[in-house]
């Protein structure tokens, strides 16, 4: 059914036996379990490549994240390391960039943020995305909810629906 699709396949298993056919029936990658989280990395810069053509150096270029963060106070602009930052926090049509000393704006909305950051950078809400790297304490709150607190001190509470996407990003 599916011949002549854009189709990308990537066999997971624990069983190294049937690698060979899996690239017989055109597999774009095969990886064994337990998945190390750089691995499938790789196997999905595989199939962007495969499926824009684009090649892989160039796929995994554009998923990189950006080597600085532009932060504004006044009429100043800041260049920030991403790791800096520790959150990115929307409050009306403001967008701030906080990190453990100050507090800058930005000049674009949370969702373009999204996509241009790196997989450190989770959203937890629809109007926060954190720096994984800098949680410092998880909290439990009914319903399934956690409270993160930051190495800022922030406190921020991660919906219901995206609790597993920070699960996965912080191993935990």
């Amino acid at each position: 059914e599916l011949v002549g699709r854009d189709v990308a396949v990537i066999f997971t298993t624990a069983h190294d036996e049937y690698a060979i056919k899996a690239f017989e029936v055109h597999a774009v990658d095969y990886l064994l379990k337990p998945v190390r989280r750089e691995r499938l990395s790789a196997a999905l810069s595989k199939v962007t490549a495969q499926l824009t053509g684009i090649r892989p150096a160039e796929a995994a270029r554009s998923t990189e994240m950006p080597r600085k963060i532009v932060g504004r106070q006044g009429a100043d602009q800041y260049l920030l390391d991403p790791a800096e930052v520790v959150a990115f926090q929307a409050d009306g049509e403001l967008v701030y960039i906080l990190t453990n000393n100050a507090r800058y704006y930005a000049d674009q909305p949370l969702r373009v943020l999204q996509q241009k950051l790196g997989p450190r950078f989770r959203r937890v809400h629809r109007k926060t995305i954190i720096n994984t790297d800098h949680i410092r304490r998880i909290s439990p709150l009914s319903s399934k909810r956690w409270l993160l607190r930051m190495s800022s001190g922030l406190e921020v509470i991660v919906s219901k629906r995206l609790a597993g996407a920070i699960r996965e990003a912080t191993d935990w």
